[in-house]
């Protein structure tokens, strides 16, 4: 036996389908009997359910008047094609919808390429230049590399011979032990390489050669105050209590393995947080943006609030609200419950982009394909907060 709709639903059904523009005064009781709607032009009118859900009626005396002057889809892609591009990108071909690729020219590079509609508008860009400047995130020059260590590390280490590439083992030395040793730039430079040298590692994970105060700079190192050590005592190797100042949760760790491994507080690990989302926790850390997780409106149900992922606040007021959709906002996935699931997964995210078109609350969606470029999407979006 189907479940019968509610009126809660018909009206959240109806915010998707119309917009703020209208509001439903009669109470729904079911596909075939008459409600009543008001416009936000004072207009009153009387429509079925189905007609609603499935046409989109709308208010017969706007609606007609200014039937002619409604923008379709192909100028709202060319008005935020144009924007987005900012001179640097030209259409070559024509725009057929969001399901057919469109032909793109780069200025700057001459390069054309075919890409979707969604993608280009969601950030996605020059795939060739793309690659250049990841195969320049790869190398360095001698002089950078013995810059960044001599900020790293001061005099400690020296480079004694470079390959060429920070991903390939070139040969280093430690002035404190006097122990020659082999590894990758990018693995020395990381930030939970703490010793540098493999040699000092070993001895101070024996000796236990930490005060707290040293500890906790280097978990201050890896998370810029994220993370609290609250043990009166702590060492090294040996468990620790540690508060995450994010959610407030307290719980035991090693400073060692938890720092080297660069881990997450273990309560929001146990609460199902995404890898996105753990990205952009990092990067909102990092940067000291005042944010919250798991942000909602009073004004904003469905059955339940309905929450946003991030909201990066102002004197406790919401300015940016980030989402971190996953693949099953984009298509039925079983493990989450299927084709079911996916529908209701639509219509919330379709009420929560009406809340914030009509609060004039900026939301960024990060898509689950761009997870790799999820820092990147931060800093062209959120920076300025």
């Amino acid at each position: 036996m189907c479940k019968r709709k509610t009126h809660e639903v018909f009206v959240s059904e109806v915010l998707v389908k119309l917009g703020v523009d209208y509001t439903v005064l009669s109470k729904y009781q079911n596909a075939k009997t008459p409600v009543e709607l008001i416009h936000s032009c004072g207009h009153k009118y009387s429509c079925t359910p189905n007609k609603i859900l499935s046409r989109g009626q709308r208010c017969p005396k706007c609606f007609n008047r200014h039937k002619s002057k409604v923008k379709n889809s192909t100028d709202n892609f060319l008005i935020n094609f144009t924007k987005l591009a900012n001179g640097e990108y030209e259409l070559l071909s024509e725009y057929k919808g969001v399901g057919s690729y469109i032909t793109v020219k780069h200025v700057y590079c001459d390069h054309i390429y075919n890409v979707r509609p969604g993608n280009f508008i969601s950030g996605r860009r020059c795939p060739k230049c793309g690659e250049v400047n990841r195969a320049n995130s790869r190398s360095k020059t001698i002089s950078e590399v013995k810059a960044a260590i001599l900020e790293k590390f001061g005099s400690k280490i020296e480079l004694l011979e470079y390959s060429g590439r920070i991903r390939t083992k070139s040969k280093f030395f430690c002035n404190k032990c006097n122990q020659a040793f082999e590894t990758t730039c990018s693995s020395l430079l990381a930030k939970n390489n703490l010793f540098g040298c493999r040699y000092c590692y070993l001895s101070n994970r024996e000796t236990g050669a930490f005060t707290k105060e040293e500890i906790q700079h280097k978990f201050d190192e890896v998370w810029p105050g994220e993370y609290l050590l609250i043990s009166k005592e702590v060492k090294w190797d040996e468990f620790t209590q540690v508060l995450h100042k994010g959610c407030g949760g307290v719980f035991d760790v090693h400073p060692y393995a938890f720092i080297k491994r660069q881990s997450c507080c273990l309560l929001c690990e146990s609460s199902r947080v995404s890898r996105g989302e753990k990205r952009i926790m990092k990067y909102l850390e990092s940067e000291r943006i005042p944010y919250k997780m798991q942000y909602s409106f009073d004004d904003l149900v469905l059955q339940k609030a309905l929450k946003f992922d991030f909201a990066i606040l102002h004197e406790d007021k919401p300015l940016m609200l980030i989402e971190f959709d996953g693949e099953q906002h984009f298509k039925s996935v079983e493990h989450f419950g299927g084709d079911e699931k996916f529908e209701i997964t639509k219509l919330r995210d379709e009420i929560k982009n009406q809340y914030c078109r009509s609060k004039n609350i900026k939301l960024l969606r990060i898509p689950y394909w761009e997870i790799d470029n999820v820092e990147n999407i931060l800093e062209r979006e959120v920076s300025g907060f």
